[in-house]
């Protein structure tokens, strides 16, 4: 995702087409990254819009962030923190250092005869949805996830790999 430091500047001078234009680009994935830390489908809707209004408000009043997609992935997951800080009865211990591939995906459940996803790690689920759903570069999932490019690969390939064989074992 490449979104075109024009664009920036435009929703930066009011332009409601700019915001619109970056919110069909984003919601999505703003969405997914939420989900997957509070795993409650309203709460997730509610911090989605925050980061949106969040993501305006600090475009509008400060500087044009340089590497806008990292500093909203960034921007959206100190919002999810901050809602865990606020929350006293949440699924993170305060002092926990967990990253986003950390919590379990309950969108992949087994289901006789198919593949269960059982044998990647939470890491190879999360890069290959971002990959696949999102349609993101391995460069776009290293800034997202903040690992190196050439580990983010390295997990793509290895779970793929995995689900290779997995879909192997159903043929037999």
């Amino acid at each position: 995702m490449h979104i075109p430091n024009k664009l920036i500047r435009d929703m930066k001078h009011g332009s409601e087409q700019a915001f619109t234009t970056i919110y069909e680009q984003y919601h999505k994935l703003i969405y997914y990254i939420v989900y997957q830390y509070v795993k409650d489908v309203e709460v997730a809707k509610d911090l989605t819009q925050d980061a949106f209004i969040k993501m305006y408000n600090e475009v509008k009043n400060n500087d044009e962030p340089n590497r806008f997609h990292a500093w909203f992935i960034t921007l959206t997951k100190n919002i999810v923190m901050d809602y865990f800080r606020k929350n006293k009865n949440n699924l993170v211990d305060k002092n926990s250092e967990k990253t986003l591939a950390e919590f379990p995906d309950p969108s992949y459940q087994a289901t006789p005869g198919f593949i269960s996803f059982k044998s990647l790690t939470p890491s190879e689920k999360q890069v290959i949805d971002l990959k696949i759903m999102f349609k993101m570069t391995f460069k776009e999932i290293a800034q997202t996830l903040d690992s190196p490019q050439s580990v983010v690969v390295k997990m793509y390939y290895d779970g793929l790999k995995k689900l290779r064989s997995e879909m192997e074992d159903l043929k037999r």
